[in-house]
Protein backbone atom coordinates (compact mmCIF):
# COMPACT_ATOMS: atom_id res chain seq x y z
CA UNK A 1 0.00 0.00 0.00
CA UNK A 2 2.74 2.45 1.07
CA UNK A 3 4.52 1.52 -2.43
CA UNK A 4 1.57 2.32 -4.19
CA UNK A 5 1.08 5.52 -2.78
CA UNK A 6 4.03 6.77 -3.33
CA UNK A 7 4.17 5.33 -7.10
CA UNK A 8 0.77 7.38 -7.24
CA UNK A 9 2.33 10.79 -6.14
CA UNK A 10 5.67 10.61 -8.64
CA UNK A 11 3.65 9.04 -11.68
CA UNK A 12 1.00 11.83 -11.11
CA UNK A 13 4.17 14.21 -11.41
CA UNK A 14 5.12 12.72 -14.28
CA UNK A 15 2.18 12.75 -15.80
CA UNK A 16 1.79 16.61 -15.56
CA UNK A 17 4.86 17.50 -16.60
CA UNK A 18 5.18 15.23 -20.22
CA UNK A 19 1.37 16.34 -20.52
CA UNK A 20 2.71 20.19 -20.50
CA UNK A 21 6.35 19.71 -21.53
CA UNK A 22 7.72 21.69 -18.91
CA UNK A 23 11.49 22.19 -18.68
CA UNK A 24 11.56 24.83 -15.82
CA UNK A 25 10.14 23.91 -12.35
CA UNK A 26 9.95 26.63 -9.66
CA UNK A 27 8.62 24.79 -5.83
CA UNK A 28 6.61 27.03 -3.75
CA UNK A 29 8.46 25.76 -0.45
CA UNK A 30 6.81 26.40 3.11
CA UNK A 31 8.83 24.19 4.43
CA UNK A 32 5.62 21.98 5.67
CA UNK A 33 5.10 17.78 4.93
CA UNK A 34 2.94 19.06 1.69
CA UNK A 35 5.72 20.83 -0.15
CA UNK A 36 8.78 19.17 1.26
CA UNK A 37 7.10 16.26 -0.27
CA UNK A 38 5.90 17.42 -3.78
CA UNK A 39 9.70 18.71 -3.64
CA UNK A 40 11.11 15.10 -3.13
CA UNK A 41 9.15 13.84 -5.53
CA UNK A 42 10.06 15.75 -8.27
CA UNK A 43 13.41 15.58 -7.39
CA UNK A 44 13.02 11.83 -8.25
CA UNK A 45 10.84 11.54 -11.57
CA UNK A 46 12.49 15.07 -13.36
CA UNK A 47 15.41 14.38 -15.90
CA UNK A 48 18.44 16.72 -16.47
CA UNK A 49 16.99 18.13 -19.08
CA UNK A 50 14.32 19.44 -16.36
CA UNK A 51 15.73 22.47 -14.52
CA UNK A 52 14.17 22.76 -10.92
CA UNK A 53 14.44 25.16 -7.88
CA UNK A 54 12.42 26.55 -5.30
CA UNK A 55 11.20 29.53 -3.76
CA UNK A 56 10.64 30.45 -0.27
CA UNK A 57 8.60 33.64 1.23
CA UNK A 58 9.09 34.31 5.02
CA UNK A 59 5.97 36.59 5.97
CA UNK A 60 7.46 37.28 9.27
CA UNK A 61 4.10 36.61 11.05
CA UNK A 62 5.92 34.41 13.71
CA UNK A 63 8.73 33.42 15.63
CA UNK A 64 9.61 30.42 13.80
CA UNK A 65 9.26 32.35 10.47
CA UNK A 66 13.15 32.51 10.25
CA UNK A 67 14.29 28.74 11.45
CA UNK A 68 12.08 27.60 8.26
CA UNK A 69 13.59 29.61 5.66
CA UNK A 70 16.72 27.98 7.49
CA UNK A 71 15.43 24.71 7.32
CA UNK A 72 13.85 25.52 3.68
CA UNK A 73 17.69 26.29 2.53
CA UNK A 74 19.54 23.40 4.68
CA UNK A 75 16.72 21.15 2.60
CA UNK A 76 17.66 22.28 -0.66
CA UNK A 77 21.37 22.69 -0.40
CA UNK A 78 21.50 18.55 0.49
CA UNK A 79 19.55 18.24 -2.61
CA UNK A 80 21.80 20.53 -4.45
CA UNK A 81 18.54 22.45 -5.48
CA UNK A 82 18.82 25.96 -5.76
CA UNK A 83 16.37 28.10 -3.64
CA UNK A 84 15.33 31.43 -3.16
CA UNK A 85 14.57 33.24 -0.15
CA UNK A 86 12.56 36.40 -0.03
CA UNK A 87 11.22 38.06 3.28
CA UNK A 88 7.96 39.77 2.77
CA UNK A 89 5.76 42.56 4.78
CA UNK A 90 2.41 41.43 5.64
CA UNK A 91 -0.23 44.30 5.70
CA UNK A 92 -3.20 43.62 7.93
CA UNK A 93 -4.64 47.56 7.50
CA UNK A 94 -6.10 46.51 3.81
CA UNK A 95 -9.20 45.22 5.16
CA UNK A 96 -7.65 41.83 4.90
CA UNK A 97 -8.24 38.78 7.64
CA UNK A 98 -4.55 37.60 8.40
CA UNK A 99 -4.42 34.41 6.17
CA UNK A 100 -6.23 36.47 3.62
CA UNK A 101 -2.89 38.85 3.80
CA UNK A 102 -0.39 36.67 3.93
CA UNK A 103 -1.56 35.16 0.78
CA UNK A 104 -1.74 38.03 -1.05
CA UNK A 105 1.66 39.34 -0.16
CA UNK A 106 3.26 35.40 -0.63
CA UNK A 107 1.48 35.48 -4.37
CA UNK A 108 2.46 39.05 -4.75
CA UNK A 109 6.61 38.31 -4.67
CA UNK A 110 6.00 34.72 -6.28
CA UNK A 111 4.33 36.57 -9.18
CA UNK A 112 7.02 39.10 -9.55
CA UNK A 113 9.51 35.92 -9.11
CA UNK A 114 8.87 33.49 -11.74
CA UNK A 115 10.87 33.57 -14.31
CA UNK A 116 9.73 33.14 -18.44
CA UNK A 117 8.16 30.02 -19.42
CA UNK A 118 8.85 28.51 -15.65
CA UNK A 119 6.32 26.38 -13.95
CA UNK A 120 5.65 27.48 -10.19
CA UNK A 121 4.24 24.39 -8.82
CA UNK A 122 2.19 24.40 -4.83
CA UNK A 123 1.48 22.01 -2.95
CA UNK A 124 -2.33 22.29 -2.97
CA UNK A 125 -3.71 18.73 -2.06
CA UNK A 126 -7.34 17.37 -2.46
CA UNK A 127 -8.26 18.22 1.55
CA UNK A 128 -7.00 21.64 1.12
CA UNK A 129 -9.90 21.61 -2.08
CA UNK A 130 -12.01 20.46 0.68
CA UNK A 131 -11.21 23.16 2.95
CA UNK A 132 -11.29 25.74 0.44
CA UNK A 133 -14.73 24.59 -0.88
CA UNK A 134 -16.30 24.61 2.71
CA UNK A 135 -15.05 27.60 3.09
CA UNK A 136 -16.42 29.22 0.44
CA UNK A 137 -20.05 27.99 0.72
CA UNK A 138 -19.75 29.21 4.36
CA UNK A 139 -18.82 32.57 2.82
CA UNK A 140 -21.24 32.21 0.32
CA UNK A 141 -20.05 31.86 -3.02
CA UNK A 142 -21.52 30.63 -6.97
CA UNK A 143 -20.23 28.72 -9.76
CA UNK A 144 -16.84 29.91 -9.78
CA UNK A 145 -16.28 29.81 -5.96
CA UNK A 146 -17.48 25.80 -6.14
CA UNK A 147 -14.81 25.26 -8.55
CA UNK A 148 -12.01 25.80 -5.68
CA UNK A 149 -8.60 25.61 -5.77
CA UNK A 150 -7.91 26.18 -9.86
CA UNK A 151 -5.22 23.27 -10.90
CA UNK A 152 -3.31 25.52 -13.98
CA UNK A 153 -3.17 29.38 -15.20
CA UNK A 154 -1.24 31.87 -16.46
CA UNK A 155 0.70 32.84 -13.45
CA UNK A 156 3.07 36.38 -14.32
CA UNK A 157 5.52 35.24 -16.52
CA UNK A 158 4.55 31.54 -16.92
CA UNK A 159 2.10 29.39 -15.35
CA UNK A 160 1.03 28.07 -11.82
CA UNK A 161 0.13 24.46 -11.81
CA UNK A 162 -1.46 22.19 -8.64
CA UNK A 163 -0.23 18.64 -9.34
CA UNK A 164 -1.16 16.63 -6.15
CA UNK A 165 -4.88 18.55 -6.52
CA UNK A 166 -6.04 14.69 -6.62
CA UNK A 167 -4.00 13.64 -3.57
CA UNK A 168 -5.34 12.98 -0.55
CA UNK A 169 -3.45 14.15 2.97
CA UNK A 170 -2.69 10.91 4.15
CA UNK A 171 -0.81 9.59 0.69
CA UNK A 172 1.29 12.50 1.41
CA UNK A 173 2.23 11.49 5.11
CA UNK A 174 2.40 8.01 4.04
CA UNK A 175 5.01 8.96 1.28
CA UNK A 176 6.89 11.38 3.88
CA UNK A 177 7.07 8.46 6.44
CA UNK A 178 8.92 6.41 3.93
CA UNK A 179 11.36 8.45 2.50
CA UNK A 180 11.93 9.94 6.07
CA UNK A 181 11.42 13.38 5.31
CA UNK A 182 12.10 15.96 7.85
CA UNK A 183 9.72 18.65 7.63
CA UNK A 184 8.35 21.89 10.16
CA UNK A 185 5.53 22.06 11.65
CA UNK A 186 3.23 25.51 12.18
CA UNK A 187 2.00 25.38 15.43
CA UNK A 188 -0.59 28.13 14.63
CA UNK A 189 -2.82 25.27 12.36
CA UNK A 190 -3.83 24.01 15.62
CA UNK A 191 -5.36 27.52 15.92
CA UNK A 192 -9.38 26.81 15.59
CA UNK A 193 -9.52 30.87 15.90
CA UNK A 194 -8.78 30.46 12.13
CA UNK A 195 -11.30 29.99 9.97
CA UNK A 196 -9.56 27.00 7.69
CA UNK A 197 -8.32 25.37 10.78
CA UNK A 198 -11.32 25.39 12.82
CA UNK A 199 -12.47 23.33 9.01
CA UNK A 200 -10.01 20.95 9.25
CA UNK A 201 -9.81 19.92 13.12
CA UNK A 202 -13.44 20.14 13.91
CA UNK A 203 -15.47 19.73 10.60
CA UNK A 204 -14.07 17.64 8.35
CA UNK A 205 -12.96 14.80 10.83
CA UNK A 206 -16.99 14.83 11.61
CA UNK A 207 -17.57 14.51 7.92
CA UNK A 208 -14.67 11.64 6.91
CA UNK A 209 -16.03 9.60 9.71
CA UNK A 210 -19.87 9.85 8.62
CA UNK A 211 -18.57 9.57 4.69
CA UNK A 212 -15.17 8.28 4.09
CA UNK A 213 -15.06 9.34 0.47
CA UNK A 214 -16.31 13.08 1.28
CA UNK A 215 -12.82 14.71 0.18
CA UNK A 216 -13.16 12.58 -3.26
CA UNK A 217 -16.81 13.43 -3.65
CA UNK A 218 -16.21 17.49 -3.08
CA UNK A 219 -13.24 16.64 -5.38
CA UNK A 220 -16.13 15.70 -8.07
CA UNK A 221 -18.14 18.44 -7.58
CA UNK A 222 -15.22 20.59 -8.35
CA UNK A 223 -14.73 19.26 -11.89
CA UNK A 224 -18.71 19.30 -12.40
CA UNK A 225 -18.71 23.12 -11.33
CA UNK A 226 -15.55 23.86 -13.45
CA UNK A 227 -17.53 22.55 -16.52
CA UNK A 228 -20.77 23.78 -15.90
CA UNK A 229 -19.14 27.37 -15.70
CA UNK A 230 -17.58 26.24 -18.75
CA UNK A 231 -21.09 26.23 -20.39
CA UNK A 232 -21.87 29.39 -18.94
CA UNK A 233 -19.55 31.40 -20.26
CA UNK A 234 -20.38 29.72 -23.73
CA UNK A 235 -23.89 30.73 -22.97
CA UNK A 236 -23.07 34.08 -22.62
CA UNK A 237 -20.38 34.20 -25.61
CA UNK A 238 -23.35 33.25 -28.21
CA UNK A 239 -25.79 35.85 -26.14
CA UNK A 240 -23.34 38.70 -27.00
CA UNK A 241 -22.18 37.63 -30.19
CA UNK A 242 -18.69 38.07 -32.05
CA UNK A 243 -16.89 41.28 -31.41
CA UNK A 244 -18.52 42.65 -28.42
CA UNK A 245 -17.08 45.18 -26.26
CA UNK A 246 -15.33 44.43 -23.11
CA UNK A 247 -16.24 47.84 -21.27
CA UNK A 248 -19.12 48.09 -21.68
CA UNK A 249 -22.80 46.85 -22.39
CA UNK A 250 -26.27 47.02 -24.79
CA UNK A 251 -29.05 46.35 -22.57
CA UNK A 252 -30.98 45.41 -25.78
CA UNK A 253 -28.67 42.36 -25.29
CA UNK A 254 -31.02 41.58 -22.68
CA UNK A 255 -34.11 41.76 -24.55
CA UNK A 256 -36.34 38.26 -24.42
CA UNK A 257 -34.15 36.59 -22.02
CA UNK A 258 -34.29 35.26 -19.14
CA UNK A 259 -33.33 37.06 -15.68
CA UNK A 260 -31.00 33.94 -15.04
CA UNK A 261 -29.65 34.30 -18.51
CA UNK A 262 -29.26 37.99 -17.82
CA UNK A 263 -27.38 37.66 -14.28
CA UNK A 264 -24.87 35.13 -16.20
CA UNK A 265 -24.60 37.88 -18.98
CA UNK A 266 -23.18 40.55 -16.61
CA UNK A 267 -21.60 37.86 -14.58
CA UNK A 268 -19.39 37.23 -17.27
CA UNK A 269 -18.71 40.56 -17.98
CA UNK A 270 -17.34 41.24 -14.80
CA UNK A 271 -14.83 38.53 -15.34
CA UNK A 272 -14.18 39.70 -18.57
CA UNK A 273 -13.21 43.03 -16.92
CA UNK A 274 -11.04 41.00 -14.37
CA UNK A 275 -13.27 42.42 -11.50
CA UNK A 276 -13.92 40.07 -8.42
CA UNK A 277 -17.55 38.87 -8.91
CA UNK A 278 -19.32 40.29 -6.00
CA UNK A 279 -22.41 38.48 -4.16
CA UNK A 280 -25.43 36.91 -5.59
CA UNK A 281 -27.36 38.88 -3.31
CA UNK A 282 -25.58 42.31 -4.76
CA UNK A 283 -25.80 40.74 -8.23
CA UNK A 284 -29.27 40.11 -8.13
CA UNK A 285 -30.65 43.27 -6.73
CA UNK A 286 -28.18 45.33 -8.73
CA UNK A 287 -29.25 43.51 -11.54
CA UNK A 288 -32.92 44.72 -10.61
CA UNK A 289 -31.62 47.93 -10.48
CA UNK A 290 -29.78 48.64 -13.44
CA UNK A 291 -32.77 47.34 -15.72
CA UNK A 292 -35.50 49.08 -13.77
CA UNK A 293 -36.20 51.79 -16.35
CA UNK A 294 -37.52 53.87 -13.26
CA UNK A 295 -34.28 54.24 -11.50
CA UNK A 296 -32.37 57.26 -11.62
CA UNK A 297 -28.86 57.25 -11.97
CA UNK A 298 -29.00 53.46 -11.67
CA UNK A 299 -25.85 51.62 -10.65
CA UNK A 300 -24.35 48.28 -8.85
CA UNK A 301 -21.74 48.92 -6.82
CA UNK A 302 -19.39 46.74 -4.59
CA UNK A 303 -16.27 46.86 -2.97
CA UNK A 304 -14.07 49.49 -5.23
CA UNK A 305 -16.01 48.33 -8.73
CA UNK A 306 -19.31 49.86 -10.11
CA UNK A 307 -21.38 49.14 -13.02
CA UNK A 308 -23.51 52.17 -14.31
CA UNK A 309 -26.28 52.38 -16.67
CA UNK A 310 -26.38 55.43 -18.90
CA UNK A 311 -28.75 55.56 -21.62
CA UNK A 312 -29.27 52.52 -22.83
CA UNK A 313 -25.39 51.06 -22.11
CA UNK A 314 -23.91 49.18 -19.01
CA UNK A 315 -20.74 50.61 -17.75
CA UNK A 316 -18.03 48.17 -16.10
CA UNK A 317 -15.72 50.73 -13.69
CA UNK A 318 -13.85 51.46 -10.85
CA UNK A 319 -14.94 53.60 -8.30
CA UNK A 320 -11.56 55.70 -8.40
CA UNK A 321 -12.88 56.31 -12.23
CA UNK A 322 -16.02 58.14 -10.77
CA UNK A 323 -14.71 60.21 -8.27
CA UNK A 324 -14.67 64.37 -9.25
CA UNK A 325 -11.63 65.80 -10.18
CA UNK A 326 -10.13 67.77 -7.18
CA UNK A 327 -7.96 69.62 -9.65
CA UNK A 328 -8.76 73.61 -9.15
CA UNK A 329 -5.45 75.20 -10.27
CA UNK A 330 -4.95 76.92 -13.62
CA UNK A 331 -2.30 75.04 -16.00
CA UNK A 332 0.50 77.31 -18.11
CA UNK A 333 0.22 75.94 -21.65
CA UNK A 334 3.01 76.78 -24.20
CA UNK A 335 1.40 75.05 -26.74
CA UNK A 336 5.42 74.52 -28.51
CA UNK A 337 5.56 71.73 -25.27
CA UNK A 338 3.17 68.99 -24.44
CA UNK A 339 1.20 69.60 -21.48
CA UNK A 340 1.00 66.89 -19.21
CA UNK A 341 -2.36 66.92 -17.38
CA UNK A 342 -2.38 64.33 -14.57
CA UNK A 343 -0.67 60.80 -13.52
CA UNK A 344 -3.04 58.78 -15.55
CA UNK A 345 -0.66 60.02 -18.82
CA UNK A 346 -2.96 62.44 -19.97
CA UNK A 347 -1.50 65.31 -21.85
CA UNK A 348 -2.21 68.31 -24.27
CA UNK A 349 -0.52 68.72 -27.59
CA UNK A 350 -0.37 71.20 -30.16
CA UNK A 351 -0.51 70.14 -34.07
CA UNK A 352 0.38 72.73 -35.98
CA UNK A 353 -1.55 72.97 -39.42
CA UNK A 354 -2.77 76.01 -41.87
CA UNK A 355 -6.41 76.83 -42.44
CA UNK A 356 -7.94 74.63 -39.56
CA UNK A 357 -8.11 74.30 -35.55
CA UNK A 358 -7.36 77.87 -33.62
CA UNK A 359 -5.69 80.42 -34.92
CA UNK A 360 -2.21 81.39 -34.10
CA UNK A 361 -2.98 84.95 -35.11
CA UNK A 362 -6.10 85.34 -32.73
CA UNK A 363 -4.47 82.59 -29.94
CA UNK A 364 -0.85 83.58 -28.63
CA UNK A 365 0.97 80.46 -27.67
CA UNK A 366 0.79 80.62 -23.91
CA UNK A 367 -2.65 79.26 -22.88
CA UNK A 368 -4.77 78.81 -19.59
CA UNK A 369 -5.70 75.17 -19.25
CA UNK A 370 -8.64 73.99 -16.05
CA UNK A 371 -11.19 72.24 -15.69
CA UNK A 372 -14.93 72.17 -15.21
CA UNK A 373 -16.25 74.39 -12.43
CA UNK A 374 -19.65 74.91 -13.37
CA UNK A 375 -21.83 77.77 -15.87
CA UNK A 376 -19.00 77.79 -18.82
CA UNK A 377 -20.28 78.64 -22.05
CA UNK A 378 -18.78 78.54 -25.82
CA UNK A 379 -20.01 79.25 -29.04
CA UNK A 380 -18.53 75.90 -30.97
CA UNK A 381 -18.36 76.08 -34.64
CA UNK A 382 -20.91 74.77 -36.51
CA UNK A 383 -23.71 76.13 -33.74
CA UNK A 384 -24.99 79.62 -34.36
CA UNK A 385 -25.12 80.52 -30.60
CA UNK A 386 -23.49 80.24 -27.35
CA UNK A 387 -24.14 77.09 -25.85
CA UNK A 388 -23.70 75.84 -21.96
CA UNK A 389 -20.83 72.98 -21.33
CA UNK A 390 -23.77 71.25 -19.85
CA UNK A 391 -26.05 71.38 -22.76
CA UNK A 392 -23.55 70.63 -25.28
CA UNK A 393 -21.93 67.72 -22.86
CA UNK A 394 -25.58 66.57 -22.45
CA UNK A 395 -26.91 66.86 -26.43
CA UNK A 396 -23.50 64.61 -26.91
CA UNK A 397 -23.70 61.98 -24.47
CA UNK A 398 -20.60 62.81 -23.15
CA UNK A 399 -20.41 60.27 -19.78
CA UNK A 400 -21.70 61.98 -16.76
CA UNK A 401 -18.55 61.03 -14.76
CA UNK A 402 -15.42 62.07 -17.42
CA UNK A 403 -17.52 65.83 -17.95
CA UNK A 404 -15.13 67.06 -15.12
CA UNK A 405 -12.04 65.59 -16.86
CA UNK A 406 -11.66 67.21 -19.76
CA UNK A 407 -9.47 70.08 -19.95
CA UNK A 408 -10.82 73.47 -21.11
CA UNK A 409 -8.57 75.83 -22.93
CA UNK A 410 -8.53 79.61 -22.22
CA UNK A 411 -7.58 82.56 -24.05
CA UNK A 412 -7.19 84.64 -20.96
CA UNK A 413 -10.57 84.87 -19.82
CA UNK A 414 -12.27 83.65 -22.83
CA UNK A 415 -12.96 79.63 -23.18
CA UNK A 416 -11.70 78.43 -26.86
CA UNK A 417 -11.73 74.92 -26.81
CA UNK A 418 -13.15 72.30 -25.20
CA UNK A 419 -10.65 69.68 -25.59
CA UNK A 420 -10.63 68.61 -28.62
CA UNK A 421 -14.02 67.80 -28.80
CA UNK A 422 -15.17 71.73 -29.56
CA UNK A 423 -13.25 75.15 -30.91
CA UNK A 424 -14.81 78.58 -30.31
CA UNK A 425 -15.89 79.52 -33.67
CA UNK A 426 -14.50 83.11 -33.15
CA UNK A 427 -10.86 81.68 -32.85
CA UNK A 428 -10.79 79.25 -35.50
CA UNK A 429 -8.45 79.61 -38.55
CA UNK A 430 -9.41 80.99 -42.03
CA UNK A 431 -8.43 79.82 -44.68
CA UNK A 432 -4.47 80.87 -45.13
CA UNK A 433 -3.65 81.48 -41.91
CA UNK A 434 -1.26 79.51 -39.77
CA UNK A 435 -3.33 77.06 -37.23
CA UNK A 436 -3.09 74.61 -34.57
CA UNK A 437 -5.20 71.75 -33.71
CA UNK A 438 -5.71 70.71 -30.40
CA UNK A 439 -4.24 67.03 -29.54
CA UNK A 440 -5.90 65.62 -26.21
CA UNK A 441 -4.32 62.05 -25.72
CA UNK A 442 -6.17 60.35 -23.06
CA UNK A 443 -6.73 56.43 -21.64
CA UNK A 444 -10.51 56.94 -20.48
CA UNK A 445 -13.25 56.93 -22.93
CA UNK A 446 -15.62 59.87 -22.79
CA UNK A 447 -18.44 59.47 -24.97
CA UNK A 448 -21.28 57.11 -24.93
CA UNK A 449 -21.83 55.61 -28.62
Amino acid sequence: MVETESQNIEETLKHHIQAHNIKKICVSLSGGVDSIVLLNALNQVVGKDIFIRAIHINHNLVKDSQSWADFCKKTCDQSQIQIDIHSVKVSTTEGFGIEAAARKARYHKLQKSIQEGEWLMTAHHQDDQLETILLRMARGTGIEGLQGIQKQFKFGRGNILRPLLDVTKNEILTYARKKQLDWVVDTSNQETYFDRNFLRMKVIPTLKERWPTFSSSVSRLSDISTQTSTLLKELAVQDLGFNYPVKNLDIEVFNNKSIGRVINIIRFMILKNEIPVPSMKVLNSGTNTLLNPKSVNPSMVWGDYCIKRYLDKLYFLKLSELQPNQSNRSMNWSIDKPLVLDENGSTLTAIMVKGQGLSLKKCNKNLDVQFRKGGESIQPVGHKITKKLKKLFQENHILPWVRDKIPLIYQKSELISVGDLWFNRNYTASTDEDGFMVNWIRNITIKHN
